[in-house]
């Protein structure tokens, strides 16, 4: 798991960032399974210098732009981002854990 409260900026795309971990690496891809446009725009959000990270109308554009525009295809792991696999994951690690704590 990434650890973004590391001190350590790396740079990504001309800006030092702390969302280092979360990007491709020399060596490889620390989470294959990230989908590679949501860790570039976590890293931009993680700017050192908060002039030059994405405005929130920006981040939100982005990633509604995703949500319109890309296929289970699109990701790395497609049978983990069809509807149903997503209805499942909420299903299981929202409504059940509310449910289970007691939650309505």
């Amino acid at each position: 798991m990434a650890d973004i409260s590391q001190r350590r900026v790396v740079d990504y795309r001309g800006f030092g960032t702390r969302a280092g971990q979360l990007l491709p690496q020399s060596w490889g891809d620390p989470y294959p399974w990230l989908d590679p446009d949501l860790a570039g725009l976590i890293a931009e959000c993680m700017y050192d210098d908060w002039e030059n990270r994405p405005t929130l109308e920006q981040a939100l554009g982005r990633a509604r732009n995703a949500v319109l525009t890309k296929t289970a295809n699109s990701f790395p792991e497609p049978e983990e981002e069809t509807d149903v696999a997503i209805s499942n994951f909420v299903q299981e690690s929202v409504f059940k854990r509310l449910s289970d704590a007691g939650v309505r």
